[in-house]
């Protein structure tokens, strides 16, 4: 069942890196150190319907 409720992303930039995190579990969806590949990835598959269905 999917929620109606949007889902918050904030965006941190720091001297070092940027990320995004999603207030829906705290979820880490990108890590990028300043001037490198990012680390963490995020499927376009991830599914933000608030429940464990792909």
């Amino acid at each position: 069942m999917a929620s109606d409720t949007p889902i918050r992303v904030r965006k941190i930039d720091t001297e070092h890196s940027v990320a995004e995190i999603s207030d829906f579990g705290a979820q880490v969806l990108s890590w990028t150190p300043h001037g490198q590949n990012p680390v963490v990835w995020l499927s376009p598959q991830a599914s933000f319907a608030g429940d464990a269905s792909p």
